[in-house]
């Protein structure tokens, strides 16, 4: 069994900016050869906080693998999200990330 890799689909898999329900965006730049070099080696679960059936269709039109769409955190052996801080030790360190946190495409827009 091939172990898994959770990734977030908002911000990651497609060129997010701004929450819309409606508005599931293009997916970014090389998300689909990203998806199939890890297909090969990773079950792949993406996770949304968006309705898993809307993201599962959007896979399937864009022609993405995946083994399964979620809104609940599986277990894995890595997760790849655009909000994520890796906790390394300290809680003062952690803080100061906290603070200043900003996304990479929030960063790209100024925000």
């Amino acid at each position: 069994m091939k172990p898994t890799i959770c990734i977030d689909f908002d911000g990651v898999l497609n060129n997010y900016t701004h929450y819309d329900e409606h508005d599931l965006y293009t997916p970014r730049d090389g998300a689909r050869d990203f998806l199939i070099a890890l297909s090969e080696k990773y079950r792949i679960v993406v996770l949304t906080a968006r309705n898993p059936h809307n993201v599962h269709k959007w896979l399937l039109n864009y022609d993405m693998p995946f083994d399964e769409v979620t809104n609940i955190k599986s277990p894995a052996i890595v997760y790849i999200d655009d909000r994520a801080i890796c906790f390394e030790g300290s809680f003062n360190k952690l803080m100061w990330e906290i603070e200043g946190f900003k996304t990479f495409w929030e960063r790209e827009l100024g925000r």
